[in-house]
């Protein structure tokens, strides 16, 4: 089950979401380096999608507006699934989402994310429509857009 928040989550929502952030930084080469939980007091998100599996939250995508991007016609999206449910399509049914809830803001061009390059995920997000951007391209990481197209 999908579900799309808006507006800031609950607390039991807020603490499954950390749950899932301290499982992935638990693990090696991570997403995420360390374990950082979010609070409600600093949410800045403009949408979160969040995948329910047996009740259970399993994932959730975010997206939001990079307060130090100049251009403002694009929302940057981070996509978190716990390790135990990797690899069963959850992330690509989060992403479609994701773009789908984009593509509801009008003035909204594209949909960026970042991709830490020892992660190697280039061909995974390439496979959800996703294209290399040479603008923030380092040795680090690399950013890819999806170009919101509505009909």
């Amino acid at each position: 089950m999908i579900t799309v928040l808006t507006d800031i989550p609950s607390e039991p929502q807020l603490a499954e979401i950390n749950e899932i952030r301290r499982k992935i930084s638990m693990v090696p080469n991570s997403v995420l380096d360390r374990f950082e939980p979010l609070t409600t007091a600093y949410w800045d998100y403009v949408a979160v999608v969040l995948y329910y599996k047996d009740l259970s939250l399993t994932g959730y995508a975010v997206l939001y507006c990079n307060p130090f991007k100049i251009a403002r016609n694009e929302l940057e999206l981070s996509v978190f699934v716990a390790p135990e449910y990797q690899n069963l399509g959850i992330g690509k049914l989060l992403i479609k989402q994701a773009i789908n809830v984009a593509k509801s803001f009008d003035s909204v061009d594209e949909v960026t994310i970042m991709v830490k390059r020892k992660l190697g995920l280039e061909g995974y997000y390439k496979k959800q429509g996703f294209s290399c951007s040479s603008s923030s391209d380092n040795s680090f990481s690399m950013s890819m857009k999806y170009p919101l197209v509505r009909i």
